[in-house]
């Protein structure tokens, strides 16, 4: 076992998505998942964006490393800041740009990969 007890993580990904405290877009770890919503009957199915994932801050979890944590704001900033009218990708409504991003870290080179995955 390693004796890293935070930011141990060498892959995270990053869902594009709804913050469920703010309600602006952003990217973070999934929150619960849109088939919960149509079964709990949530009223907002349906309207434009609803369709896209509820999403938390990852900065709150201790196991992602912190290059993994400056990506997704980074990437937050970046898709809050374009004039798109969908940002995150809606999964009922087949629109939006962002989908989702992924970061590899290694500890001993410090590099990292970054993947950004969108909807062309």
């Amino acid at each position: 076992p390693s004796p890293a007890l935070e930011g141990y993580r060498n892959k995270c990904e990053f869902t594009a998505g709804t913050d469920v405290l703010t309600g602006q877009p952003m990217f973070g770890f999934t929150v619960g998942s849109i088939r919960e919503r149509v079964k709990d009957g949530d009223e907002k199915l349906g309207e434009i964006g609803s369709g896209c994932a509820n999403v938390a801050d990852p900065s709150l979890c201790t196991h992602v490393p912190r290059v993994a944590i400056e990506v997704a704001e980074r990437m937050t900033a970046f898709m809050r800041s374009t004039s798109l009218k969908h940002k995150c990708y809606d999964r009922i409504i087949g629109e939006g740009v962002f989908r989702q991003v992924m970061v590899r870290n290694s500890q001993s080179t410090k590099e990292a990969l970054v993947v950004v995955q969108i909807k062309s």
